[in-house]
């Protein structure tokens, strides 16, 4: 399959994705990215309509069933798990995994637990985010 865009769109585009994977936010910050994401949509259109039959919803579900890892996740497999979303500055991170390490030993294994799935969840966001 090939998409039609333009070499502008493409850096623009680049642009725009690079930025979003450095700070996990998805956020158009020029008129620029936005002329390209429309492009870009309208060429998808164009695509999307062979690439399935039946409900947009179904396929749309299924399509991100098959992209996602085998051990990942989704907002919805987090909601209903009771979890929620929290944005923190790797600064906050940081600071969790330094009281992480002050835990003591005489802590019951419950505390300790908790502890240990908080510093692998912060070790998981700062890996994701290509930090240390």
């Amino acid at each position: 399959m090939e998409l039609d865009l333009t070499k502008e769109e493409i850096i623009v585009l680049t642009g725009l994705l690079r930025r979003y994977s450095e700070n996990d936010v998805f956020a158009v910050e020029d008129q620029a990215e936005q002329r390209a994401l429309w492009n870009l949509e309208c060429v998808l259109e164009k695509i999307v309509g062979n690439l399935y039959e039946g409900d947009w919803s179904e396929a749309l579900d299924s399509a991100s069933e098959s992209l996602r890892d085998e051990a990942g996740t989704s907002s919805a497999f987090e909601k209903e798990n009771g979890r929620i979303a929290l944005w923190l500055e790797p600064s906050d991170i940081h600071f969790i995994l330094s009281e992480w390490r002050k835990v003591p030993e005489n802590e019951t294994v419950s505390a300790k637990e908790s502890w240990g799935k908080l510093s692998f969840r912060c070790n998981s966001a700062l890996h994701k985010a290509g930090l240390k």
